[in-house]
């Protein structure tokens, strides 16, 4: 079992990049949350048992980190919530629209980076990818993960 520390740096192998880092930055997040909107919009409960096993995941992996991420995931939950409301009958097209320009900024990173996404070796990555990011916000605060 890989510690988080050893998937950081086999993550950050392909994410050197200062453009892609911050492509990342943005991208990861939008992704991550389209995802359980898409879901929620199709069924609630699945949406919160998807968030339940990551939060359990980055728990697994790192205290701090699954902390984080449960702070975010309620953030996601906020976000889907309300963006459902104010969006209605839009919001699956607005959130497809987001996944997909996202997907699009990720692999134009990776030609910026010059080397293919590390869920190409490994699809555990596409886990790996928020907790990296939020690891550089607690990098940015001097917080312990």
């Amino acid at each position: 079992m890989r510690t988080l520390n050893k998937w950081f740096s086999e993550y950050g192998k392909s994410h050197q990049n200062t453009m892609n880092q911050k492509i990342h930055w943005v991208c990861v997040p939008v992704i991550y949350l389209t995802i359980v909107a898409m879901i929620w919009q199709w069924h609630a409960v699945s949406a919160y048992g998807l968030l339940v096993v990551t939060t359990l995941y980055y728990l697994f992996l790192s205290r701090p980190i699954g902390c984080g991420m449960l702070l975010f995931n309620a953030v996601v939950v906020w976000l889907t919530f309300f963006s459902q409301k104010i969006m209605g009958d839009a919001f699956m097209s607005i959130m497809l629209l987001l996944f997909v320009l996202a997907w699009i900024g990720q692999f134009v990173g990776h030609k910026i980076e010059g080397v293919k996404p590390s869920f190409f070796d490994d699809l555990q990555f596409l886990l790996i990818g928020p907790a990296w990011v939020l690891s550089h916000l607690y990098d940015r605060f001097k917080l312990n993960y």
